[in-house]
């Protein structure tokens, strides 16, 4: 029985080893994601004041009377192949304090073919119409154009004019 079990298993993996070879070798291009980069006030880093608190998907930021909000966005997938649905997303809590808000883009990816383009978010309402305005979503087929596939977020403090509190973080797919 357990011999069976083996090499039913076995037989299993090496299918699917041949199936992706072959799934390749009809020309289907892997993509691989690079990245993040971080760039804030004109230099490729996080932002560093002292309100503001960075992961890689997320942003949040408190004030002098212990309010926090926070922006959180879906990171891109690792890998993509042509056709392949992609789903990106941003959304912000809604307490008071921190007015902070976002956006997530493409560039020469097949975005201009979304399915669902409604991409920004913030933490209050009247940041965007309708009762979404706390969340954004962007759907397309990936289609890698003639430039650089790009998929980046932009967000921060709505009230930041110096820049010190608000970022964009960018990733890149390579063709392998």
């Amino acid at each position: 029985m357990l011999k069976t079990i083996v090499k039913s298993l076995c037989l299993l993996i090496t299918f699917w080893i041949l199936g992706s070879y072959v799934h390749q070798a009809k020309g289907q291009e892997v993509w691989i994601r690079k990245g993040p980069v971080f760039h804030s006030n004109g230099q490729d880093t996080k932002p560093r004041g002292s309100e503001v608190t960075v992961g890689d998907d997320f942003l949040s930021s408190s004030d002098g009377d212990g309010h926090t909000n926070r922006i959180s966005w879906s990171i891109p997938p690792a890998t993509l192949t042509e056709g392949q649905e992609v789903v990106l997303t941003i959304e912000s809590t809604t307490n008071p304090g921190p007015l902070l808000s976002g956006h997530v883009d493409a560039g020469d990816i097949g975005e201009r073919n979304a399915t669902v383009r409604d991409q920004a978010a913030g933490s209050f309402q009247g940041y965007k119409r309708g009762d979404s305005f706390n969340r954004g979503k962007l759907v397309f087929k990936f289609k890698p154009g003639p430039f650089t596939p790009t998929i980046s977020v932009s967000v921060g403090r709505y009230d930041d004019y110096s820049g010190n509190m608000s970022m964009v973080v960018t990733w890149e797919y390579e063709s392998r």
